[in-house]
């Protein structure tokens, strides 16, 4: 609708639905109204809007700007042209419903019909829309703490690759993907700008509120990114190839680590939701108390939050803790009542308390800072305190300025009664200037309670102003009344009255103080007196009326008791205003308490009934047949009320119906009656309970006594098991009888207390007896029954089954086990027989005593507990045969268990002799690798046993296998000393064989020498010193190193001979020659033969050197000259031919 600017505005609101949109009453009120002002700023064209709008309480306002909150709104918008329009909304929500109806009805139809408009107009109109539409849906879900991503609809249509080609198309996709950008940007840089200025004035629970909403935010955020709508969007603009895309992809990843973050930190923040909630609903008196489980929460976060644990952000949430302290502190202070000056003795407490928290917030954060670095050293919390408490020291700055102004307001308070005790010709106007002075306090404190802002927000610098200038008003009142107070003592008529000047100013405040407190005394019983009516406190059990009054009546004398105090002191003390307000107090609150008192008895007293003296009638005690058969109290409980409400009525001297009070007068008499009856039934049954648990316990003794004891890990021979078993008997029956002769004599002992009783009594004890014997039965059957038990498990129990040594025969054999194993038992059950049956033997006792009843003679005597155990089937015979299974069970595996080794060690151990075997390897000349295989062959075997166990367990069997695992190694043993006796007589006979040719060649070598001593004996020697060995020399040296010098040394060829005489010294030399030839061929023929007969003879003592055999230290040095010999050996081969070729020149 439009409308001219000059028509009158009530004649545009006359035909508006006021009635519908504002309702009837507010319709009501704006016919009412005669021409606001924003309406005629409107109406002369100065606002060019105004919104008529009603808030919750259904008030009417008109306003120039829009309101933050409103229930229903009319709005007129002054438009460019000249018109006005107008429109309403219903509800505070009202852009949620813009949306949804622009949404969900304007824009389907417009894109609907647009298709018939030209081309340019349909860019404009989608270019707009979607500007608009994207700053709609920003506001609307900003207004919830959401950040949403308006997706045009047009970019869902077609393929993203024919929509890239629309130029249109894609520059408002891109100004989207522009203005999501700056969206997003905005959301990472808020936690940035909140980081700046977190800890200001929030407290640790809107911590964890924001990081919840931003978790919340980030997380649906993310999901739309990952949408298919927002997706559909970037596919055009990727193949549009937009520049603008890279960005906000980055941005896109920004947003999952941010909401992986959030979500991180919530996680943690989440533990100080529980002591904020502590701390919020904490007494002042008890704040200190609250802080610790909050700051062990900060250290928690500190020490595992992996992205909430920078100083930065641990100081911040520090800050909060502290403000959340000075908000609870702000909670108790009322600044109205502490301006006006009511009741500043608890606003000065209440003061002195937040002073006190404060100080303990300090040192309850040293604490935790100290716990801190001891669990952290490397990340103690090191931080900057005054970036934690400056704003706490401000709010005490403040508490001390409030105590200041408190103190002030007392002593500006005392005119009244100084003006009581002046005198003289000044005191009038003594008492005039009192009154200035008074006022002049009163107009600052009046302008102190007209300040515009918090006095207790620490951040408003504007108090120190106006703290500075009360101070100085304060101090020309405080000069003033100083020298009111002095000239009052000076024109004062006498001492005295100088004296009462002082006096009254001094006094007059401590009075002042003691009516205060008396007020807080009253509030304090007071508000116990409305509990007490509402429900009796936690305690003792007290009875509805009387403990009431009970109650009442102590708070009614604390009150009195005061009162009392404070009227004695009235006739020497100064009146002050407070007396007259305390008094009318204590009378009120005194009357209270006594009318409910009054009426508390007069309840209870017409609700007793008259015939209370029938419920005497029954029996006090009354035993339970239907149940249990015990005794319980058949008192009435009508008259156990009335008689606990009577006695405490009687004490608190009020009156009681005629009813109880009989009864009362009767209360020693019964009660002393009563006493005597219970203290005797209280022994009879103390005893009967003593006998029972002696029954009891001598019943467990036995049921857990074992006859057959078997110790774990224990191996026994028969003897020792037998004797063993034996003495551990003979120790449990002494144990048992003794048990049991107690118990008899506690039995009959017991029976004398009732021998004089009735049938009735005599039958119940006859039963008793009999119950205790059959426990006794059962107890020992369980024993018997158990000590098999033993046994069986032992035989039958869960055993690792393990590899052990052989055994040629077992010893002991099983059946010996197995006897003396049923021996055993069958003795535990025989023990039995020194206990007799329980029964009898009591009634023996007991007949001692007097004759018996004939319900007790005609008892019938059961068998003898040994008789009845060894008939048990479950007791005996079941575990017999159980035992019998567990020994016949081994028999298989243990002859599994001695023919195990027979079959592993039978070939390489036992079933070959070793004196043949190695003769049979002499003759097979084997080698030396042969001869070290055999032998480690048998030194793994040898490890191999000794790795065996030498004792195992076959079920309960134990085998001990260390004799003949000692006797197999002994055997290894042997063989390897034969294989390693063998190599060294081989050895040894080698050498003694090249001995053996070393001295043949000696004794032609001498023959020799006798046929060549001529003339070309000399030069045969001389060219013949090239051969200093002789072609066996390789296999002599072991001869050659029992001499200690080289053969070559000392030999000549045996072949040179020396010519006889000068006439055949050519034919001499010739022979010479071809013999020096051939044993020159000879030898070169035999050397490769030679070489290895000499490595054969090396390998052989190398191997018994490594064998560790002992072999002579003489042996070995020859042997290690061996390879020198052989050099020179092969020098001397070497250099034959050319003297060869030097004897014939």
């Amino acid at each position: 609708m439009e409308w001219s600017v000059d028509v009158d505005v009530w004649s545009v609101l006359a035909p508006f639905p006021l009635s519908q949109v504002l309702g009837a009453e507010a319709a009501a009120a704006a016919a009412a109204l005669d021409s606001p002002p924003a309406l005629c700023r409107f109406q002369h064209g100065e606002a060019p809007t105004l919104f008529c709008y009603t808030d919750a309480a259904g008030r009417l306002h008109m306003a120039p700007t829009m309101p933050h909150s409103f229930t229903k709104l009319l709005f007129l918008l002054r438009e460019p042209m000249g018109g006005v329009a107008t429109g309403h909304l219903d509800g505070p929500d009202a852009l949620r419903q813009l949306q949804q109806q622009l949404e969900g009805l304007h824009l389907p139809q417009v894109q609907a019909a647009r298709s018939a408009w030209p081309e340019q107009l349909q860019q404009d109109w989608a270019a707009q829309a979607n500007d608009f539409c994207s700053t709609l849906s920003e506001a609307v879900h900003a207004g919830r703490g959401r950040t949403v991503l308006y997706v045009p609809r047009e970019a869902w249509q077609g393929v993203p690759s024919a929509a890239a080609r629309q130029r249109e198309l894609v520059q408002r996709l891109e100004v989207q993907v522009l203005r999501w950008t700056q969206l997003i940007r905005s959301l990472l840089a808020r936690q940035r700008t909140r980081e700046q200025r977190a800890g200001q004035e929030e407290g640790p629970a809107e911590e964890v509120a924001f990081w919840r909403q931003r978790t919340s935010d980030l997380g649906s955020l993310r999901d739309q990114l990952e949408g298919a709508g927002l997706a559909a969007v970037l596919r055009v603009l990727d193949a549009a190839r937009s520049p603008h895309l890279p960005a906000f992809l980055g941005l896109r990843g920004s947003i999952a680590n941010e909401a992986e973050q959030a979500a991180s930190n919530l996680v943690f923040l989440e533990a100080l939701e529980a002591p904020c909630s502590q701390l919020a609903a904490a007494d002042p008196t008890h704040l200190a108390q609250a802080l610790p489980p909050l700051l062990d929460a900060c250290r928690m976060v500190w020490t595992l939050a992996p992205h909430y644990n920078t100083p930065e952000q641990m100081t911040s949430l520090l800050r909060q803790v502290s403000n959340a302290v000075v908000a609870r502190c702000r909670s108790m202070l009322d600044l109205g009542r502490i301006f006006g000056g009511i009741e500043l003795a608890i606003a000065e407490q209440r003061l002195e308390q937040c002073c006190g928290v404060v100080a303990a917030a300090r040192s309850i954060y040293g604490e935790a800072a100290q716990h801190v670095a001891a669990a952290l050293p490397d990340r103690p919390w090191a931080f900057d305190a005054s970036a934690i408490y400056a704003h706490v020291e401000a709010f005490v700055q403040r508490c001390q300025d409030l105590q200041e102004i408190c103190a002030a307001q007392r002593q500006f308070a005392c005119g009244q009664q100084l003006a009581a005790v002046l005198s003289g010709s000044k005191a009038p106007e003594i008492a005039r200037a009192l009154g200035d002075v008074q006022q002049a306090f009163a107009h600052q404190m009046h302008k102190l309670q007209g300040l515009q802002y918090d006095v207790l927000d620490v951040r408003c610098s504007q108090w120190y102003e106006d703290m500075a200038a009360i101070r100085a008003a304060m101090r020309d009142l405080e000069q003033m009344l100083g020298n009111i107070l002095a000239t009052a003592v000076e024109h004062a008529s006498c001492l005295t009255t100088k004296l009462d000047v002082i006096e009254a100013k001094a006094v007059e405040t401590r009075v002042s103080d003691w009516h205060q407190l008396f007020m807080g005394e009253l509030a304090a019983v007071k508000q116990s007196f409305e509990a007490i009516k509402a429900e009796l406190p936690p305690g003792p059990p007290l009875p509805q009326h009387a403990g009431r009054v009970v109650l009442l009546s102590g708070l009614l004398r604390r009150i009195e008791h005061t009162s009392d105090h404070l009227a004695a002191m009235a006739g020497y003390l100064p009146g002050v205003p407070l007396a007259a307000d305390s008094a009318t107090a204590y009378e009120a609150l005194h009357m209270g308490l006594q009318q409910h008192i009054n009426t508390l008895n007069m309840q209870w007293y017409g609700s007793v009934p008259p015939d209370l003296g029938s419920h005497l009638q029954s029996n006090l005690l009354q035993q339970d047949k239907a149940g249990s058969g015990l005794l319980h109290i058949n008192l009435s409980s009508q008259l156990h009320l009335a008689l606990e409400e009577s006695y405490l009525f009687e004490r608190q001297r009020l009156g009681v119906p005629a009813a109880t009070a009989d009864l009362l007068s009767d209360r020693h008499r019964l009660r002393a009656a009563w006493v005597g009856s219970v203290q005797d039934v209280s022994a009879a049954m103390a005893e009967l309970k003593t006998v029972s648990a002696a029954v009891a316990s001598t019943c467990a003794m036995f049921r857990e006594a074992l006859l057959v004891r078997v110790e774990r890990k224990r191996l026994y021979d028969l003897p020792s098991f037998e004797q063993r078993q034996a003495g551990h008997q003979a120790v449990v029956c002494s144990k048992m009888q003794d048990a049991y002769c107690q118990l008899r004599a506690s039995l009959v002992s017991l029976y004398r207390r009732f021998a004089g009783d009735s049938e009735e009594v005599q039958r119940e004890w006859l039963a008793f007896l009999q119950r205790a014997d059959t426990q006794l039965l059962d107890a020992l059957t369980a024993c018997i029954r158990r000590s098999l038990h033993e046994v069986a498990r032992v035989l039958q129990g869960e055993h690792k089954a393990a590899e052990v040594p052989p055994l040629v025969e077992l010893k002991p054999t099983l059946q010996q086990l197995f006897d003396t194993v049923h021996n055993t038992c069958k003795a535990a059950v025989a023990a039995l027989q020194s206990l007799p049956r329980l029964l009898p033997e009591v009634l023996s006792g007991c007949a001692a005593a007097g004759p018996l009843p004939g319900c007790l003679r005609e008892v019938t005597v059961p068998p003898a507990f040994v008789e009845e155990v060894g008939q048990n089937e479950e007791a005996v015979t079941k575990q017999m045969q159980a035992i019998t299974r567990g020994i016949s069970g081994i028999v298989e595996k243990v002859q599994q268990l001695l023919t195990f080794h027979e079959k592993k060690y039978m070939v390489a151990l036992w079933q070959t002799e070793c004196t043949a075997y190695m003769r049979r390897y002499e003759r097979a000349n084997k080698p030396v690798t042969s001869f070290l295989a055999d032998i480690q062959k048998y030194l793994d075997l040898k490890e191999e046993i000794l790795s065996e166990d030498s004792a195992s367990t076959v079920r309960w069997l134990r085998l001990d296998s260390s004799t003949l695992k000692q006797q197999l190694v002994t055997l290894c043993d042997s063989w390897v000393a034969a294989f390693s006796g063998l190599l060294s007589t081989l050895a040894s006979r080698q050498w003694l064989e090249q001995q053996s040719a070393k001295v043949v060649g000696q004794e032609q070598h001498e023959e020799d020498q006798e046929e060549n001593r001529d003339v070309g004996q000399e030069e045969g020697q001389q060219d013949g010193l090239g051969l200093r060995q002789d072609p066996e020399e390789p296999r002599q040296a072991k001869g050659e190193q029992e001499s200690g010098e080289p053969a070559s040394a000392r030999k000549v060829l045996p072949e040179a001979a020396a010519v006889p005489d000068a006439a055949t010294a050519g034919q001499t030399r010739q022979r010479a020659f071809e013999k020096l030839e051939a044993l020159h061929g000879r030898l070169e023929g035999e050397r490769e033969e030679m070489q290895q007969r000499i490595a054969a003879c090396q390998e052989k003592y190398e191997a018994l050197v490594n064998l560790q055999t002992g072999v002579p230290d003489e042996e070995l040095e020859r042997v290690d000259r061996l390879p020198g010999l052989w050099a020179d050996f092969e020098a001397a081969m070497d250099g034959v031919p050319a003297r060869l070729r030097a004897l014939w020149v």
